[in-house]
């Protein structure tokens, strides 16, 4: 996939080509912190920030799609027709015109829309989709179901558009091997999880199933992206009438063994002593870790073993990958990879180490915060 790139003004032309770690920012002046990839046009019709282009592909047998994002003053043109601040999918030779001067040609797959049906894969269920626990949540960091409707027989679920992937496909480098980010890039993203934790939290609501397919980039997977929490099929809201004890406490074997905390015990029957919403913090931890060096802490291709290295909860923080990683961000991990629960952090335990909550930190995860949301 690729854009072919034509300047009226000096005749010059050259070819950008895409991929899912290449987001491309075309605006009237420079801004190397956003994107690494940049077309920089000297034109008064072309805004700071004009666009975004990007691709994200899930996994190798799903082709890419390829978005286009306009937040420019004077809208962009796609073959003809305005696109004012809004996302389109681009098609295999869609002709791009930015201001005066600007063109560009898009090649590569064109979407097409594919629905399979599958006899056996229903489920009917008493519960009506987007008016329980999820229905109910109403927070920027986290998906929002906005209707569903049945027709002809299909079920239709519209939620927020997230058009910058999951973090898997972010980290992503093909061959099973994930691309780590930035301190700082990791830092933003743990904050945003955070905000939607403790939102979460508050209401007696757990995740449970937390890891990096389920956290979705809201808009154009940019270096800072905008994150939102996803698939709440395993949510819980924690009953308010039982007993005090009791309240805080699930019994329900769930999540993913990658990340799943060793109190949910995947392994054996049912346990009488239950877990807490803490698992969705050791979650968090182990996201953390993979974010910070592409390498996921207690993985094994045999589930039993996955199990057995959680239980263990063995941290390697002396290997390279951490050699230049701050010490906050090692101790941030610790305490939420703590395999007895009492010792773990909580929400607000994580909000207040010094990884976030050091004044130079938490100063510029507010203002990035707010930039975020404002876009």
């Amino acid at each position: 996939m690729s854009l072919s790139v034509y300047n009226r003004r000096t005749s010059r032309s050259h070819t950008i080509e895409i991929s899912p770690h290449n987001t491309i920012r075309i605006g009237r002046v420079q801004a190397p912190d956003i994107c690494a990839t940049e077309c920089v046009v000297d034109d008064p019709q072309v805004s700071s920030t004009h666009c975004f282009i990007w691709s994200v592909c899930f996994d190798e047998s799903t082709p890419a799609l390829t978005y286009i994002q306009d937040i420019s003053l004077n809208g962009t043109l796609i073959n003809g027709r305005k696109l004012r601040k809004g996302f389109t999918i681009l098609s295999d030779r869609d002709l791009i015109e930015i201001g005066d001067h600007l063109s560009l040609r898009y090649t590569g797959e064109s979407f097409k829309e594919e629905v399979v049906l599958e006899e056996n894969g229903w489920k009917v269920i008493s519960q009506v989709i987007g008016k329980g626990t999820f229905g109910q949540i109403e927070h920027p960091n986290i998906v929002r179901v906005h209707e569903c409707l049945e027709t002809n027989g299909s079920l239709r679920i519209y939620e927020d558009l997230a058009t910058g992937g999951d973090l898997f496909s972010y980290m992503a480098q093909g061959n099973d091997v994930l691309r780590p980010v930035s301190e700082s890039q990791a830092l933003l993203i743990v904050y945003q999880v955070l905000k939607a934790l403790e939102y979460l939290h508050s209401r007696g609501i757990v995740h449970r199933d937390l890891k990096l397919d389920n956290i979705l980039i809201k808009r154009a997977p940019v270096r800072y992206p905008y994150v939102i929490l996803a698939d709440f099929g395993a949510a819980r809201r924690l009953d308010a009438q039982r007993t005090k004890r009791s309240a805080k406490r699930m019994f329900t074997m769930v999540g993913t063994p990658e990340y799943a905390a060793p109190e949910i015990n995947l392994m054996q029957p049912r346990s009488t002593r239950g877990y807490t919403n803490k698992v969705d913090i050791w979650s968090l931890g182990v996201i953390t870790y993979i974010l910070l060096t592409g390498v996921s802490p207690f993985y094994s291709p045999c589930i039993d073993k996955t199990i057995v290295k959680v239980r263990q909860g063995d941290l390697l923080l002396k290997i390279e990958e951490w050699s230049k990683i701050s010490i906050e961000a090692k101790q941030f991990v610790k305490g939420c990879l703590r395999a007895k629960v009492l010792q773990r952090l909580d929400v607000s335990g994580c909000l207040e180490t010094d990884w976030i909550n050091k004044r130079s930190h938490l100063s510029w995860l507010e203002k990035c915060y707010r930039a975020i949301l404002g876009q």
